[in-house]
């Protein structure tokens, strides 16, 4: 009967690096030291593998690379590729290598202690051992992941698919059987698996690894069926995906797409929190204007994100030519924080935005002049007074200021300007024009064919 596993569909959370080089170092070492790329040469067993009468650490380490004939090097190459580069995935190349070379050694000594006493002649190699060890490990931190496998028999002959701990207990299974049943006489080091299994369990164990959910595996699963391609997948198989999110830009963002259009209201406080944990990387790899649109989207009782990044995305969207949508982040600021420096310096560059784009110029100057009604001390403040006499538009007089009390209080000043709502604090301001800031940001007013704007 035949039993080959051949395909995790589990795709691992970062690019295999490590797992690559061993599989490459494996086959070169392999072609160097074998007849016609078929069976190892015996002088190389003898220099470089290891027995109970030749041993040393020199030894234990070349025995690793190498391999007896092409189809032991076949067998190991298939299980280091299926178990190897999610396990690298989930540890990072550090703690995989070093559970990748510990349980290789950890292997060699159990095969000796229990062997090799007996048949102190008989020569060891290969990296069974090892590659026992990350399947150990694959069985802690990915139980369900699902395994495809080719079987063949009298009765059957297809594929199926079982989770990996069945896969990984069946072989650790045969393993212990077949070690007692023939002591090595079959020129299997059962022994050696054993070991390594144990040592890449017990290791994520102690480094405390993530442990994947039936849930999250069974979307891994559907994922790599579809190539990755998330606009294809589920709502609550995104939701289950981001229980480890990868550092994958497209998946948070088709997450939060899908998760704004959910019926039950739950959706918009979802997308924010994943927006917030993923900040930085969104900021970095996410398309500027896709990721302001999202942010823009989420419903003001979900939450609002901080001023900071709303003004950073601004910059970047503005830099693209996306000015429309700059603008509602613009705007966005200062409705959310009024009194804080960041909505200074969104109401300045709201203002330029304007002044550079659009040819009624008495928007960009009631957008100044509310700016220094907030900040008549600020930062931006002489910018914007420069700005203002390059329009020839009059610089507003400030009777009101914070930490001043009004010269004559008007009837309309009631409402300090820390509490009045954006709209009717620039309707208020001493600047041309009447439309208040809920008008800024219309596509009419911004054309991007006119726009020239600077970051």
């Amino acid at each position: 009967m035949l039993f080959i596993p051949y395909r995790a569909k589990n795709p691992p959370e970062r690019y295999p690096y490590v797992t690559l080089g061993l599989l490459v170092a494996n086959i070169l070492i392999f072609a160097a030291t074998s007849h016609y790329f078929l069976f190892v040469r015996e002088s190389v067993v003898k220099d470089f593998a290891i027995s109970h009468n030749e041993w040393s650490f020199l030894r234990l380490l070349t025995s690793m690379f190498l391999h007896g004939d092409l189809m032991h090097l076949v067998g190991n190459m298939l299980f280091l590729w299926i178990f190897g580069a999610s396990v690298e995935g989930r540890l990072r190349p550090l703690k995989f290598t070093g559970v990748y070379l510990l349980a290789g050694l950890a292997g060699t000594f159990l095969e000796d202690i229990v062997i090799g006493y007996m048949h102190p002649d008989r020569y060891g190699l290969g990296a069974s051992g090892a590659i026992m060890g990350l399947a150990g490990a694959y069985l802690y931190m990915f139980p369900f992941s699902t395994i495809r496998i080719f079987v063949a028999s009298r009765f059957k002959v297809g594929i199926v698919e079982w989770h990996a701990q069945w896969v990984i207990l069946m072989y650790a299974g045969f393993d212990l059987l077949n070690g007692f049943l023939f002591g090595g006489m079959d020129g299997i080091a059962h022994f050696a698996h054993l070991g390594g299994c144990g040592i890449g369990l017990g290791a994520v164990l102690a480094l405390r690894a993530k442990r994947d959910s039936e849930d999250f595996s069974e979307a891994q699963a559907m994922r790599s069926d579809v190539h990755g391609d998330y606009s294809i997948l589920a709502y609550h198989e995104l939701e289950a995906l981001m229980e480890h999110p990868a550092e994958d830009v497209r998946l948070v963002l088709a997450y939060c797409n899908k998760a704004l259009r959910q019926i039950d209201g739950t959706g918009g406080g979802k997308c924010l929190n994943a927006l917030r944990r993923n900040e930085r990387l969104l900021m970095e790899k996410a398309d500027p204007e896709t990721l302001a649109v999202l942010a823009l989207n989420v419903p003001a009782e979900a939450g609002l994100l901080e001023p900071i990044f709303y003004l950073r995305l601004a910059s970047r969207v503005e830099a693209a030519g996306a000015y429309e949508t700059a603008a509602r982040l613009y705007q966005r600021i200062a409705e959310v924080a009024p009194a804080n420096s960041e909505a200074e310096m969104a109401l300045f560059r709201l203002a330029r935005l304007y002044e550079q784009t659009s040819p009624d110029r008495a928007q960009a100057a009631k957008i100044y002049g509310e700016m220094l009604r907030r900040f008549p001390h600020g930062s931006m403040a002489v910018q914007a007074r420069a700005a203002l006499q390059r329009m020839g538009m009059p610089v507003p007089q400030i009777v009101f200021s914070p930490g001043h009390a009004p010269a004559a209080p008007a009837a309309s000043a009631a409402t300090s300007p820390e509490t009045r709502s954006p709209a009717t604090s620039v309707s208020a301001a001493s600047s041309p024009g009447t439309d208040d800031l809920a008008a800024v940001g219309q596509p009419s007013v911004l054309a991007p064919s006119t726009a020239h704007a600077d970051d």
